[in-house]
């Protein structure tokens, strides 16, 4: 059990000492033990132009769980239409958790990005706005059995406007890493937000949540024959 539940990080916080992108990396990788304890998870810091902060994990939570935990530690975002970065501060608190204090936006500047000013929770609350200007960067990979599984429940759901696919020639294969891909996959358009084979069923095996239990594998469907008439 914990005695002390005060982030090492808020303390240099509270003494007004520097964030750096190492820091903020620290927080980030606090925040996802915290959520997904049995996910590992590579967090790292790189300086550039504009420093980032790059999460890199296999399977587990999707994109859009990690960037809900991850993205509260963002003090750096972009705006495309008009090509311009705006910076933002953070309120932090004692467990190391934090949320954003002030978003300059870019709507000053012709943009889109609005002005967001954000109250603290409560008291214990630290305004982390000497701080390193970073992106937060999510990047998953899937290992074979989320593509398999990915495959199988797509060919299951779609096979009516797909007769012609040898879906038995498709493959998933590996890298050394254990991260998989899609091989052999035939070049079909099958419309929608993906357009293309490949994508949809990617598409599809991104889509899961892989901290939660597995359902039982997709049936495929049986092969359809053409009636047979008799006079």
């Amino acid at each position: 059990m914990k005695t002390n539940t005060t982030h090492p990080i808020y303390t240099k916080a509270a003494r007004g000492e520097y964030i750096a992108p190492k820091d903020i990396a620290t927080l980030i990788r606090s925040a996802l033990k915290t959520e997904w304890p049995a996910v590992t998870f590579g967090v790292t810091s790189s300086r550039g132009r504009g420093s980032s902060i790059n999460i890199r994990w296999q399977d587990g939570p999707t994109s859009k769980q990690v960037e809900a935990v991850a993205g509260q530690f963002e003090t750096r975002g972009f705006d495309g239409m008009i090509d311009l970065a705006h910076s933002n501060s953070l309120w932090i608190y004692p467990d190391g958790s934090a949320h954003c204090a002030h978003d300059r936006g870019t709507e000053g500047s012709m943009g889109l990005h609005p002005e967001v000013i954000v109250s603290p929770k409560n008291g214990a609350a630290v305004l982390l706005d000497n701080v390193a200007s970073c992106y937060v960067f999510e990047n998953r990979t899937l290992t074979a059995g989320a593509y398999r599984r990915a495959l199988a429940e797509y060919r299951a759901e779609n096979w009516a406007g797909l007769e012609a696919v040898n879906w038995d020639a498709i493959e998933v294969r590996e890298h050394d890493d254990g991260d998989a891909y899609l091989a052999n996959v035939p070049c079909i358009a099958v419309g929608g937000p993906c357009h293309w084979l490949d994508s949809a069923i990617c598409a599809k095996a991104y889509s899961y949540d892989l901290t939660q239990p597995q359902p039982a594998p997709a049936m495929a469907a049986p092969a359809v024959h053409a009636p047979v008439l008799c006079f």
